[in-house]
């Protein structure tokens, strides 16, 4: 008998206990692809910068990167091309992430 009703609450401890674990879980799923978002959003902003630096020495070195001392930045016309090019480029593939994720 004693055995019975201990079954018997907690099994009914179970039930009461099931919405609010169930809740638990879909706040976690919930969370789990904004999370996955801002990493993929962190990603492209950390990529899109290190691109963008790599066109500039002279950046480098004003943030303390210890690389290409001895150059300096280009500024001819071709470069400013493909500064546009990159930032367009950017721009694109940062609206498809915003239009295809909630």
């Amino acid at each position: 008998m004693r055995r019975l009703l201990l079954t018997t609450a907690v099994l009914t401890a179970f039930a009461a206990a099931s919405p609010v674990l169930a809740q638990q879980a879909q706040t976690a799923a919930a969370q789990a692809p904004a999370q996955s978002q801002d990493e993929r959003l962190l990603a492209f902003f950390e990529a899109a910068f290190q691109e963008q630096i790599a066109q500039s020495p002279q950046q480098m070195t004003s943030l303390g990167i210890k690389r290409d001392y001895d150059r300096l930045n280009d500024y001819s016309d071709s470069a400013a091309a493909d500064r546009l090019e990159m930032a367009e480029r950017h721009l694109a593939r940062l609206q498809a992430e915003s239009t295809t994720r909630p």
